[in-house]
């Protein structure tokens, strides 16, 4: 197995959690291609890695995979998968002691074209996401919000997504989008565009 693009987020307690693709890969194409986790207690050591995915086909290279700890030690991870090698679904898993997580993980949406996601958590464990969706009644590239919580009540259920973008060519040429929140429930997310002639950059 090969095993790349980690992703770590620390809690204020020291306590950390790392996720990552794990892959096979045969000359140019992927097979057991899952999300993998593990947990390092403040003071302790790494524990073994346990799946957090359904296997996919797709290059980890096109994925993407973020994770957001609260306070109170419990997880939310959010990524890119592909069951067929030609669309992707937007799938999501919620831990309560880094050590378990769902034991399936929730899909958030599908599309033939998303190749970015970010996500940002505040103090009180407040979760949002932005990613990138093809909307096949108008053919347009969306740049799409959710929100969710990292632990407590509701945790780990998704919002329904809003588009926030305002034109059709925000995956020209690759799209790249990141979101930050402050410490109350307020969130700003920015992406790369096109006008058709130039890249620009719009927020909201």
């Amino acid at each position: 197995f090969n095993s790349v693009y980690p992703q770590v987020a620390v809690d204020p307690n020291g306590n950390a959690a790392a996720i990552w693709f794990r892959y096979d890969v045969d000359g140019d194409i992927y097979s057991n291609v899952v999300v993998q986790s593990s947990y390092l207690p403040s003071g302790g050591s790494w524990t073994t890695p346990i799946d957090i995915s359904a296997p996919g086909v797709r290059n980890p290279a096109e994925l993407t995979a973020k994770i957001m700890l609260n306070e109170s030690g419990n997880g939310l991870a959010i990524w890119t998968s592909s069951q067929n090698g030609s669309t992707f679904e937007l799938q999501s898993s919620g831990s309560a002691d880094l050590t378990q997580w769902d034991e399936e993980a929730s899909t958030l949406d599908t599309s033939i074209y998303s190749y970015s996601i970010d996500t940002a958590t505040n103090s009180i464990g407040d979760a949002f996401g932005i990613y990138m969706s093809y909307d096949s009644d108008s053919g347009d590239i969306l740049i799409n919000t959710t929100e969710s919580r990292v632990g407590g009540i509701n945790g780990g259920f998704w919002s329904n997504p809003i588009p926030i973008s305002d034109n059709a060519n925000n995956g020209f040429p690759v799209n790249k989008s990141v979101i930050t929140s402050g410490t109350d429930c307020n969130a700003i997310a920015a992406w790369v565009s096109s006008d058709g002639s130039n890249n620009i950059i719009q927020a909201s």
